[in-house]
C-alpha cells in the first residue's frame, strides 16, 4: 500500500457496516457453500504468471486470532503504524471474517484447524511476503 492508499483508508474509516443484501438469497447461500479447494482450483499456478518481486516497503504481519472488539479502531492503529514506519500491513487470519476486510487491507487466510497447521501456513506466508515481524492484532488494539 502506498502512503496515498493509507491516507485514503484513514479518511474512509468508520465503524458502520453495510447491510448484506445478498445474504438471504438462495444463490448467495449456494455460492458460500462451495468448496474452493476442489481439484480444479488446487492446481499449482504458472510461475511465469505469479512471479513476484520483493515489495519496496517492509511487510508487517498482523495476526488476528479472535474477533476484534473494535475493528475500525484497530484499522486506524494499523494504518497509523504503516504510515509512521513506512510498512505494508498484511493480515493473517484463520477466522471466516477478520473485521479488517472492509478497510482494504490484504488479508491472507489460514485454514481453520490445528494450531500446528496454522503455524506452518503462517511460516510459509512470512517467507512469501518477506515479513519483518508478525504481531497480534489484540496487542495493537490494547495500545493507547
Amino acid at each position: 500500500m502506498s502512503d496515498r492508499d493509507l491516507h485514503f483508508l484513514l479518511a474512509r474509516l468508520t465503524p458502520n457496516a453495510p447491510i448484506d443484501l445478498d445474504g438471504t438469497s438462495d444463490k448467495a447461500q449456494a455460492v458460500r457453500g462451495l468448496d474452493h479447494r476442489s481439484t480444479e482450483a488446487s492446481r499449482a499456478p504458472s510461475a511465469r504468471i505469479w512471479t513476484r518481486t520483493s515489495p519496496a516497503r517492509p511487510v508487517l504481519g498482523i495476526r488476528v486470532t479472535a474477533p476484534l472488539p473494535d475493528p475500525a479502531s484497530t484499522a486506524a492503529r494499523i494504518t497509523a503504524a504503516a504510515i509512521e514506519r513506512d510498512l505494508t500491513p498484511v493480515i493473517l487470519c484463520a477466522l471466516p471474517y477478520s473485521g479488517l476486510e472492509p478497510f482494504g487491507f490484504r488479508v491472507e487466510r489460514l485454514s481453520p484447524g490445528a494450531a500446528a497447521d496454522q503455524a506452518l501456513e503462517e511460516a510459509e506466508l512470512v517467507r512469501f511476503w518477506d515479513m519483518v515481524m508478525v504481531i497480534d492484532a489484540a496487542d495493537m488494539a490494547d495500545l493507547g
